[in-house]
C-alpha cells in the first residue's frame, strides 16, 4: 500500500511531462511509479510512515531547487567559459551533511543533487557524511554552497519523512 498511493502523483507527473492526457498515459505513468518506488524499496530507500502531501510538496520544491541551481550554474559556467581569457579558480570544499548513518542516504542524495549542478562535482565523501566538492569557481561556490546544502538537506529530510528524532546529524 505504501507504494501504490505514492505512485499516483508520479503518474500525474508522467502525464504532465509527456503532454498526453489520456488513460493509457496515466496507466503507463502509474506502472513507472510503482516500479520506481519498488526499486527504491529494494535498495532500502523507504518512506517512513505514510506518504503525505507535505512530502509531495517537498519533492516538488526539491525538484524546483535542482532545476533553478542547474540553470543558474549553467549560465555562470557558460559566462566563465565565454570570456577571452578563462580564469578558473578551482578548488575543493568540504561540505557537511551530518549524515553519520551506515547507509548515508542523505549524503548520497545530496551528492547526487550537487553533481547535477554544472561547475561542481562531488569527488568523495567520508564516514561522517562530509562531501568533498570540486568547484570550478571556488570563491562563488564558497559563498553559495553551504546555504544551498542546508536547503537541500532540509527538503530531502522532508521527502524521506525523517523526523527530528531520526535526524542523522542530531547529537543527544
Amino acid at each position: 500500500m505504501q507504494i501504490l498511493i505514492p505512485a499516483l502523483p508520479i503518474s500525474l507527473l508522467w502525464v504532465a511531462v509527456t503532454g498526453r492526457v489520456n488513460w493509457e498515459s496515466l496507466l503507463v505513468g502509474y506502472v513507472i511509479g510503482v516500479l520506481t518506488l519498488a526499486g527504491l524499496s529494494l535498495v532500502g530507500l523507504r518512506f517512513h510512515g505514510r506518504f503525505t502531501l507535505r512530502q509531495l510538496i517537498a519533492l516538488v520544491r526539491y525538484s524546483g531547487l535542482l532545476l533553478w541551481n542547474g540553470i543558474v550554474s549553467s549560465v555562470h559556467v557558460a559566462r566563465m567559459l565565454m570570456r577571452p581569457k578563462i580564469d578558473l579558480k578551482t578548488g575543493i570544499l568540504a561540505l557537511k551533511t551530518g549524515d553519520t548513518t551506515p547507509e548515508q542516504r542523505l549524503a548520497a542524495l545530496s551528492a547526487h543533487g550537487l553533481n547535477m549542478t554544472p561547475g561542481e562535482l562531488v569527488i568523495d565523501f567520508d564516514d561522517d557524511g562530509t562531501l568533498y566538492v570540486h568547484c570550478l569557481d571556488l570563491e562563488t561556490s564558497r559563498l553559495l554552497l553551504e546555504s544551498e546544502q542546508q536547503e537541500r538537506l532540509k527538503l530531502l529530510r522532508e521527502i524521506l519523512g525523517v523526523t527530528e528524532h531520526e535526524r542523522p546529524d542530531r547529537t543527544d
